[in-house]
């Protein structure tokens, strides 16, 4: 009989060292199943580092990853999903050309396939524009990568800096997709440097210097920020006191 467990991702003490460089440094947080998690700090924080290490794509130096209670060298890679912030589509192919492409990739094909790229088209707005060069989408050329990264429907999805460089209604469209996706039971494990989007989630992680500094609500952090420094300020505020606290 299986064991339920309530969370969907456990980090115990880990660390990655390069060289002499200590890249995250004795980190534990987990995240419950169907959450977004949130993961800030500023560019070379150890963000992009420590979700590379859950996805099992380069080695601990030590600690602990636990993926549904296994631990991540023993876990199914087929349910972990990756959007990563090179990840591109191909301009020169229509949107439902990239699709069937990568779902080739996950191991789709023929009727199966189709039946999953017309749910996700339809699921996500995307219809009008299936057989459109992606060259030609603007904007919406993050949803469609999104889409992508969840054919396989995995049960946990880690998107790495997803809405760098997209306008501000297409980062308010792309959190809508996240949290479609999320209400399905899925996990999410999203790292930003974008506050106003930290707050959509239903957890956040403050990194520095691959050290944790705080894991909670975004309403914990302001409140502890309030608590600590005696002034009333927004969740930026708080993210830049962590950072030198």
């Amino acid at each position: 009989m299986a064991i339920e467990v309530e969370n969907a991702i456990e980090v115990e003490n880990l660390t990655k060292k390069f060289g002499n460089f200590t890249a995250v440094d004795n980190i534990s947080f987990s995240i419950k199943k169907g959450a977004v998690f949130g993961f800030l700090g500023p560019n070379g924080a150890g963000k992009t580092t420590t979700i590379r290490l859950i996805l099992g794509l380069i080695s601990k130096t030590s600690g602990r990853i636990k993926i549904f209670g296994e631990d991540i060298e023993k876990f199914s890679k087929e349910k972990l999903g990756y959007m990563s912030q090179k990840f591109s589509l191909y301009n020169d192919l229509k949107v439902v050309e990239n699709m069937i492409f990568y779902g080739s990739i996950y191991g789709y094909s023929g009727k199966e396939l189709e039946k999953r790229i017309d749910f996700l088209l339809e699921s996500y707005n995307l219809k009008e524009v299936k057989n459109a060069m992606v060259r030609d989408i603007g904007g919406l050329k993050q949803r469609v990568a999104f889409c992508t990264a969840i054919l396989h429907e995995p049960d946990i999805l880690v998107l790495d800096e997803p809405t760098s460089g997209v306008d501000p209604d297409a980062r308010i469209d792309f959190w809508d997709s996240i949290y479609s996706y999320a209400r399905e039971g899925r996990t999410v494990l999203v790292t930003t440097h974008y506050m106003d989007e930290a707050e959509f989630c239903n957890e956040i992680g403050f990194i520095f210097s691959g050290k944790l500094k705080f894991i909670g609500t975004p309403n914990n952090a302001k409140r502890i920020y309030f608590e600590k420094s005696h002034k009333v300020g927004n969740l930026e505020d708080a993210f830049l006191w962590f950072m030198s606290n």
